[in-house]
């Protein structure tokens, strides 16, 4: 029988097998965990990046709102 540790670093290294075969974000080098990426120039993106790198919040004129 196997002990704690064993069944954990078996575990372990299943998981990073698993997380070899994801697609790495172009931007920040980490594995998509999400269901979904984008790609973009053939770059894969992941939605986080894509939230920090290309969102751009409008600004509306002094004094007034939305055009």
């Amino acid at each position: 029988m196997e002990d704690n540790y064993s069944l954990w670093r078996l575990m372990e290294r299943e998981e990073e097998r698993c997380m070899a075969r994801l697609p790495v974000c172009s931007y920040c080098g980490r594995n998509v965990q999400e269901d979904y990426y984008y790609r973009i120039n053939d770059e894969i993106i992941c939605p986080d990046c894509m939230e920090h790198c290309f969102r751009v919040e409008r600004e509306y004129p002094e004094g007034g709102g939305a055009l």
